[in-house]
């Protein structure tokens, strides 16, 4: 009979997990990080026949907010005044990859706070059966 192996996934690894793309993608948020991913896109490019260019022409509609973000307060371009006054292609390209990259470090930060991160160690930490570091969960929930 074969042996099947499990994968043990529990929710103090997953908050590890989340916690270290945040930090990689905060220490990719370089200039020496988009200058590298740039030479790379500019050889393939290259190699392959690829035009990098961006149509300066303007839309031929006038873009505004979508009707269904209109009662919520947005933080990032959603499409209005996302025009780029540079006619150079990596200054554009420049100005996306920040523009991404702080938008979804800003999102997962929202998403999985430090507060929850710490809950979900605390879970971990009360079925391991270490009271001693499970104190966050056990203070969360006492008053209940």
């Amino acid at each position: 009979m074969e042996k099947t192996s499990f994968l043990t996934v529990t929710l103090g690894k997953v908050s590890q997990e989340i916690d270290s793309v945040i930090t990689t993608l905060e220490a990719n948020r370089c200039e020496e990080h988009f200058l590298a991913i740039w030479t790379q896109i500019t050889k393939s490019c290259t190699k392959n026949h690829i035009l990098l260019d961006i149509s300066m022409n303007g839309s031929k509609r006038k873009r505004t907010q979508p009707n269904k973000l209109s009662n919520y307060t947005t933080e990032v371009n959603t499409g209005e005044n996302e025009e780029h006054s540079s006619n150079d292609i990596m200054t554009c390209y420049r100005v996306k990859y920040f523009i991404i990259l702080d938008t979804v470090i800003k999102n997962l930060n929202m998403r999985f706070s430090k507060e929850s991160m710490k809950l979900a160690n605390s879970v971990d930490d009360f079925l391991m059966l270490d009271y001693s570091k499970n104190l966050t969960l056990t203070n969360h929930y006492k008053n209940l």
